[in-house]
C-alpha cells in the first residue's frame, strides 16, 4: 500500500514524543508526526514568478516528476501551485515471491490459503489395511439402489451374509498385515499444485503503483497577520500481493450450476482524496502572547477495494476540522500552548464484501501545555 502524501509538498515534520495526546487527543498516545506542507504560503516570494522541475527514475523504483511553482501578486499577496506524478510497474525482489513450502506435497490446508495456492488432491482410502474382500459388496455393487462403492468394497469381518447365509469373503491380496495400529485409513494423494494466479520468479506479484497530485493555495500577509486558503487533490492506485475471488451465491436444488474453475483475480485499491484548507494566524507585538491561530479543514475521500478493475467495496468519508491556538510566553524559562479542537467525521460504505458499518463521530477537546525551563 502506497502513502498518499505529496512529499514534494511537505515543508517541515514535526515529531511530538511527549504531549501529543494532549494537543491531538487519544488518537496520539503513543506520539504524533505532523507533516506541514506548503499548500497556503506562509511567506512571500519577493518576485512575481519562480520555481522548479524535478524527474527522478530508478531501476526498481520506477519514475516519478514534480513541479512546483510560486510567485507575488502586488506587495501583500502569494501564491503557490504544485503536482506530483509517480509510477512504478513493479517491483523487482531477488528468487522466488513464495517460499519451496508453498509447493510442498504435505502442505497443511492452513498454509495452502496464507500461500494462495489451490492443491488438487484427494483423500484415498488406505486399502492395504483390510484382510478381506466384502462378497456382498462384490454382488450388489452394479446395483444403484443400494448405493454402494469401491470404499464398501474392503472389509475386516471375514464373512458375509446373503440372503440369510454366511459366506466366506475372499481375501485382500493388498493386505499388509504387521502394520501399526496408529496408521491412517486415509491417506492423501496430491495430483497437482497451482497457484492462485500465476507467479513470475524475481517479480513481486501485482505490486503496481501510481500516484497523482496537485495543490494551489493564496495567502494575504501583511506584517504580523495571515490568512489564506488553498485545496489539495490526491489519486492513488496501487496493486495488492495478493489475489481473490468474489463468493458467488449457492444454487439451490432444483437449479444447480455445473461446477466452474474458481477465478481469481488482483486485488487493488484506488483512493481519491480532495481537501480544502483555511488558515489564520496573528503574531501581536506582545510581551505574552507570540501567536493566535484559526485552521480549518474539510476533507473528502472515496476509497475503493478492487478486484482486478472491478469494486467490491467503497468507503466515502467527510470530515471536518476546526482548531485553534494560543501561544503564550515568558521570558525563557516559560512556553504555554493553549487551544480547542472540534473535528465531525461521517463515513458511508457499499460493496458485495464490504466488512465496516457505516460511522459518524464527533470529537471536541480543550488542551493546554506548559514548559518550563529552570
Amino acid at each position: 500500500m502506497g502513502v498518499h502524501v505529496d512529499f514534494d509538498n511537505v515543508e517541515a515534520i514535526e515529531i511530538h514524543k511527549s504531549g501529543a495526546s494532549v494537543l491531538y487527543g487519544g488518537k496520539a498516545i503513543g506520539g504524533a508526526v505532523n507533516l506541514i506542507d506548503q499548500t497556503i504560503p506562509k511567506h512571500l516570494s519577493g518576485t512575481k514568478l519562480q520555481g522548479g522541475f524535478s524527474a527522478e527514475a530508478g531501476t526498481n523504483s520506477g519514475h516519478k516528476e514534480s513541479l512546483s511553482l510560486a510567485g507575488q501578486i502586488g506587495k501583500h499577496w502569494g501564491w503557490r501551485f504544485g503536482g506530483m506524478n509517480y509510477k512504478n510497474n513493479r517491483f523487482k525482489i531477488p528468487g522466488n515471491p513464495k517460499p519451496a513450502l508453498a509447493y510442498d506435497n504435505d502442505i497443511d490446508p492452513g498454509t495452502e490459503d496464507l500461500a494462495q495456492i489451490i492443491v488438487d488432491a484427494r483423500n484415498v482410502q488406505n486399502v492395504s489395511l483390510y484382510p478381506y474382500l466384502s462378497q456382498y459388496v462384490i454382488e450388489k455393487m452394479k446395483d444403484p439402489d443400494h448405493g454402494l462403492s469401491e470404499e464398501d468394497l474392503y472389509t475386516d469381518k471375514p464373512y458375509s451374509v446373503i440372503g440369510g447365509t454366511q459366506v466366506d469373503n475372499p481375501k485382500n491380496d493388498k493386505f499388509i498385515a504387521g502394520q501399526p495400529e496408529n496408521t491412517p485409513r486415509y491417506v492423501r494423494e496430491v495430483y497437482g499444485i497451482r497457484d492462485y494466479h500465476p507467479v513470475k520468479k524475481g517479480i513481486m506479484p501485482n505490486s503496481h503503483g501510481e500516484s497523482k497530485s496537485i495543490n494551489l493555495g493564496t495567502s494575504f500577509i501583511k506584517h504580523h497577520f495571515r490568512i489564506g486558503v488553498g485545496i489539495k487533490a490526491n489519486e492513488g492506485y496501487f496493486g495488492v500481493p495478493a489475489f481473490a475471488k468474489i463468493e458467488q451465491p449457492e444454487q439451490n436444488h432444483d437449479h444447480v450450476a455445473p461446477a466452474k474453475a474458481p477465478v481469481y483475480s488482483p486485488i487493488n485499491t484506488r483512493s481519491l482524496n480532495y481537501e480544502g484548507l483555511f488558515e489564520s494566524s496573528y503574531q501581536p507585538i506582545h510581551r505574552l502572547i507570540n501567536k493566535v491561530t484559526l485552521n480549518y479543514s474539510y476533507q473528502y475521500g472515496d476509497n475503493r477495494e478492487l478486484l482486478d478493475i472491478y469494486k467490491v467495496n467503497q468507503f466515502n468519508s467527510r470530515r471536518h476540522a476546526l482548531r485553534s491556538e494560543v501561544e503564550l510566553h515568558s521570558q525563557d524559562f516559560w512556553h504555554n500552548t493553549t487551544g480547542v479542537d472540534y473535528s465531525n467525521l461521517s463515513m458511508l460504505g457499499e460493496g458485495l464484501m464490504r466488512y465496516l458499518p457505516n460511522v459518524g463521530s464527533r470529537e471536541t477537546g480543550a488542551f493546554t501545555v506548559h514548559q518550563f525551563k529552570l
